[in-house]
């Protein structure tokens, strides 16, 4: 059986080496990416203030592939199409699949996700942001999710002297995180002198100008002056190489718990961002490239497929578990119902990304990844039943 594997992200790289680990004789896997490099995101917006993080937060597939012995190949190409068992290369190549699990995930404007197709591309993509960002003295930042609250946290740690302002059409920050993690996160920008516009929408125009407008009413609040606007909302899912009727109104793929894509056969997967089934966060990706990895063993055997969430989880529902950075040594981590705040958050966070990375890499602490997961999903299992905060199924 040969398995092909779409996508350079965390869930791809995930699955592809689950499947590359069982040693079974008839089971090739293939890892197309269109990058030669996987990249930890949740740091991306450190790497934007300091570009030199990024050797700490990527790791190389070619040394991935090494690393897993000869069991996984490693083609670094585009998808430009899937049809009748193979999946089309913009090189002009098709690869011929038994199964196929998509995990290309979402786009974003660079440099928050990667347009290099190599760490070197990617280094020198951040450092001419970073040149733009230097010479900047009113920086503007759109959107009040995790995204932008963090990248105005990390500019504003950088840059103690520059004009930092967050606007978001939402009446407060990060609000699907819970108000106590919305109420330190405010209460750290107006200590930090980081200037919140809610319920507003933001327009750049050519002359260097943004206008804001109220949210509800439509009316023009307020026009600025910026040297550098930021979106931090609107993410792509790159589904781009897939026909139409398998996708929702989001462009996400349809699939069903199963995590199989719904009216391609039965022997396609989909994962993460690009699925219409999310995935839960990326500290869990690793359950539900599991799942799906499972699945197409399980196919190939004619054994029952596991459902998702409950076979990731065993909860009928996704378990959550945010880390939101406000500089390098402060920020907020929430698991379930529970916040925790300041110095150890952003503990928390920065062991979470190395233990990833070394997970990632293949590398001999990478087991320890393993632990954190061990210990992570028992605790919000535990805590979302003590709380009632289990959502009704």
């Amino acid at each position: 059986m040969h398995v092909v594997v779409v996508g350079g992200g965390i869930g791809a790289l995930t699955a592809a080496r689950f499947l590359s680990n069982e040693k079974k004789d008839d089971l090739r896997v293939t890892l197309i990416s269109p990058r030669d490099y996987v990249e930890y995101i949740p740091s991306a917006l450190q790497c934007m203030v300091d570009p030199w993080h990024v050797d700490k937060s990527t790791a190389v597939l070619e040394d991935v592939v090494r690393r897993c012995k000869g069991r996984l190949e490693f083609v670094q190409d585009q998808v430009i199409g899937i049809d009748d068992g193979k999946v089309s290369l913009r090189s002009n190549r098709d690869i011929a699949y038994d199964c196929l699990l998509i995990a290309s995930g979402t786009t974003y404007d660079s440099p928050i996700h990667a347009g290099g197709k190599t760490v070197d591309e990617r280094k020198a993509e951040l450092e001419e942001f970073k040149v733009r960002l230097d010479k900047s003295e009113h920086v503007m930042i759109a959107g009040g999710g995790i995204t932008g609250v963090e990248l105005a946290a990390e500019i504003r740690q950088t840059y103690k002297d520059k004009e930092v302002t967050l606007v978001a059409r939402s009446t407060g920050l990060i609000l699907d995180c819970g108000a106590k993690a919305s109420g330190y996160v405010e209460k750290w920008f107006r200590k930090h002198r980081v200037r919140v516009i809610t319920n507003a929408k933001a327009m750049p125009a050519s002359d260097g100008t943004v206008q804001l407008w109220s949210a509800d009413s439509g009316e023009d609040t307020e026009k600025l002056k910026v040297d550098l606007f930021i979106p931090c909302f609107g993410g792509k899912p790159n589904s781009q190489f897939m026909d139409e009727r398998y996708l929702d109104r989001r462009g996400r793929i349809v699939v069903g718990t199963d995590l199989r894509v719904e009216g391609m056969g039965g022997s396609v997967f989909a994962i993460g961002d690009i699925a219409s089934i999310s995935g839960g966060h990326a500290l869990f990706a690793e359950k539900t490239a599991e799942v799906a990895s499972r699945n197409i063993l399980n196919l190939n055997q004619n054994k029952p497929m596991l459902k998702y969430p409950i076979s990731a989880y065993k909860v009928p529902y996704e378990l959550t578990a945010t880390a939101v950075s406000l500089g390098k040594w402060d920020g907020i981590v929430i698991m379930g119902p529970l916040p925790i705040s300041g110095l150890l958050a952003a503990g928390i966070k920065h062991f979470i990304e190395w233990a990833f990375v070394q997970f990632l890499s293949v590398k001999r602490l990478g087991f320890i990844y393993g632990i954190v997961l061990g210990v992570t999903l028992p605790t919000v299992r535990l805590l979302d039943k003590l709380t009632g905060n289990a959502p009704s199924t």
